[in-house]
């Protein structure tokens, strides 16, 4: 009790007494009688009721010690994959960074595995530092070799990032035998030079992907996303690395209402067990293509053959129209204020949160029984297409998770068709850094919701597992409970919320899980590991590590049906979609911010009518200018902004029924 009472009298530091967020079941719930008042631009909002999981849970867990770790440092880079479960050998395994009781020096790591689902553990394979050379934020995984049946002859597959104290000067692929010997060192340098890459390690078969990020820092752009692929070598019993994937398409992914503030990197990928199949994603506004006016959805590329030949898709079209997603998230206050009585009226603009400030995670994915890509994302309704401009988010949004996954591809518009499935609603916030309670020599040691998805074995059921607090246990929405929600889509159905930790007061932190989750008869056994950093209360000093046992969902926890979306409204076709790849291009206007005049660059695939529309952040239209019938080409718009007060507004190029918007500064 002494503990919940002091990190409770911590954290309400951190957060103090905080409104609850509030979630949409039915559009038609929304009501205009109660008036909640936005404090940055006075905007009036409805004030939404509480929905509440239903059919809560009341489950208990016991951590397993399964070893220690010099620091916390070992397991905070998202996505860290350092539970890994083969179905085939029936074996779980937990990689971390050695030191503290159990033995071993921070740069080396530690490979433990469970043979019983979790309840024993073993000190099975060890990779040591070479030199100075220390191992980093581990990923690890179980490769077991076609037709092989001795666990000892399986390879385990560990990477991450090198460090010497001074820089990140390599990124490890090392692998042994299960049995400790036969030690390969696959040591590569990083994409780029001294920058620790991400993470992540999937797919199967003796051929695994992981993924790299290279950034434009003079233009702010994510210039570059790069697909390693490690196949096993039978002649060394080692991995080959390879470089397979290079997107070169400039992206700039810009913070909610702010565009001098970038976005956390948010891509990701993923490949299946077969080792051919796989996805890469992100969110975000692309230079060149922005259907939904820099709103970020996702951009998907897909592969079939390992990486040699990929397929780039849109992720457009109807977002906002899936009923399951427009059920739950926020519409537009302005089509509100026009149509209080018809909510069939209601415009939606989904804003893919991933990434961002609102939580510094990175959407992880699984690919299930029909190679639908699933991920969890964090999903909000804007009442704005501008996310640079200010203001426009509703007060007490709520933060609202999703399954969202590809239902199919359509080969008459060449992309993936999409559909949700509303997880829940998350009620505790993001803890950074510099308001942790957990505080070190570097400073405080934050955390977040710890986003993880799993699938079962034959992929037919997705597990959504994060942290968040129990809103009727703890007020001030700080302790972080494990929770999990399943969805079969064989048969449709679901389970409700499971909170694991209901009543615990939670102290589950930097929670991850496997990629697959273990099949104990017609039960699902999920693999967890977490550390406790409240007992020590320092991230500095040496952290244990445990195994959630017995994270157990039976079938008779199937007690809600799910079902697909309807379509409510009209779709972008791909008449739209081709004319907003290849068509208009306006450039920034120059100089920004301006004074008395400035210069709009627009590039015409065809001779077309121009209109140039300017607004302020309120949506008033300030100025419009009909320049008539322009030449396919580069024209150049003169704009005299001298009558206008200094501040933001917004102009936006309609030529050829396509419209593009950006923002300008008036000094």
């Amino acid at each position: 009790m002494k503990k919940v009472l002091l990190i409770l009298v911590a954290t309400s530091l951190v957060f103090g007494i905080q409104a609850q967020k509030y979630a949409v079941k039915k559009a038609e719930n929304l009501k205009l009688k109660s008036i909640h008042v936005k404090n940055d631009n006075d905007v009036m909002l409805p004030f939404l009721p509480v929905n509440k999981p239903t059919n809560a849970h009341n489950k208990s867990v016991t951590g397993v010690l399964i070893g220690t770790s010099v620091n916390a440092y070992t397991a905070i880079y998202d996505p860290n994959y350092q539970i890994d479960y083969n179905p085939e050998l029936n074996i779980i395994m937990h990689t971390h960074r050695a030191g503290g009781a159990w033995g071993g020096v921070g740069g080396d790591l530690r490979c433990k595995m469970s043979l019983d689902k979790g309840n024993t553990w073993t000190d099975s394979v060890v990779f040591t530092q070479q030199g100075n050379n220390r191992y980093r934020y581990p990923n690890g995984i179980i490769y077991n070799p076609s037709g092989n049946t001795n666990p000892n002859d399986a390879y385990v597959l560990v990477n991450g990032p090198i460090t010497d104290g001074a820089g990140w000067n390599f990124m490890y692929f090392d692998s042994k035998k299960k049995d400790g010997s036969n030690l390969v060192l696959n040591q590569v340098a990083p994409i780029n030079a001294s920058q620790l890459e991400r993470i992540n390690l999937s797919g199967g078969n003796g051929s695994f992907y992981t993924g790299s990020l290279k950034t434009n820092a003079a233009n702010n752009w994510y210039e570059r996303w790069y697909i390693r692929k490690l196949q096993f070598n039978p002649n060394t019993n080692g991995f080959d690395v390879n470089t397979i994937f290079n997107k070169t398409r400039n992206w700039k992914m810009r913070q909610f209402s702010n565009a001098s503030i970038e976005w956390w990197f948010n891509w990701n990928n993923v490949f299946d067990t077969d080792g051919q199949k796989g996805y890469a994603w992100c969110f975000g506004a692309e230079q060149e293509f922005d259907p939904y006016n820099e709103t970020s959805t996702p951009l998907v590329w897909g592969t079939t053959n390992g990486g040699q030949d990929w397929i780039q898709a849109y992720a457009s079209g109807c977002w906002h129209t899936l009923s399951n997603l427009t059920d739950q998230i926020w519409p537009t206050y302005a089509s509100i204020a026009a149509y209080p009585n018809n909510p069939e009226n209601w415009v939606f603009r989904p804003f893919f949160e991933g990434g961002s400030s609102v939580d510094d995670n990175y959407s992880p994915g699984v690919i299930d029984y029909q190679g639908n890509l699933h991920f969890l994302a964090i999903v909000a309704g804007r009442y704005s297409s501008h996310p640079d401009s200010l203001g426009y988010s509703f007060a007490n949004h709520p933060t609202l998770l999703f399954d969202v996954y590809t239902t199919g591809w359509d080969p008459i518009h060449q992309t993936y068709t999409w559909d949700v499935q509303f997880v829940d609603t998350i009620w505790s916030q993001v803890v950074s850094d510099d308001v942790s309670p957990y505080v070190g020599q570097d400073g405080g040691l934050g955390w977040e919701h710890m986003l993880n998805i799993s699938a079962s074995p034959d992929k037919k059921v997705i597990f959504a597992i994060w942290t968040d607090t129990d809103p009727q246990m703890d007020s001030l929405n700080t302790m972080p409970d494990i929770k999990v929600r399943a969805f079969n889509y064989e048969n449709w159905t679901a389970t409700p919320v499971i909170n694991f930790t209901q009543g615990e007061g939670g102290l589950y932190f930097w929670v991850n899980t496997s990629r697959y989750v273990v099949k104990d008869g017609n039960d699902y056994i999920i693999p967890l590991s977490y550390i406790d950093v409240y007992e020590t209360g320092n991230p500095d000093v040496a952290q244990k590590h445990y195994f959630a046992q017995n994270l157990r969902i039976t079938p008779a926890d199937f007690t809600e049906t799910i079902s697909p979306s309807t379509i409510t409204g009209a779709c972008i076709t791909s008449a739209n979609i081709s004319k907003y790849n290849t068509s208009l291009k306006v450039d920034q206007n120059n100089p920004n911010p301006a004074k008395n005049n400035t210069q709009i660059a627009v590039t015409l695939p065809e001779a077309s009518d121009v209109v140039v529309t300017i607004t302020n952040v309120m949506g008033q239209k300030v100025m419009e200018i009909n320049k008539g019938k322009l030449n396919a080409g580069k024209n150049i718009i003169n704009v005299n902004v001298s009558n206008l007060q200094s501040g933001i507004y917004f102009y936006t190029v309609e030529a050829n029924n396509t419209k593009v918007t950006k923002k300008m500064i008036v000094e």
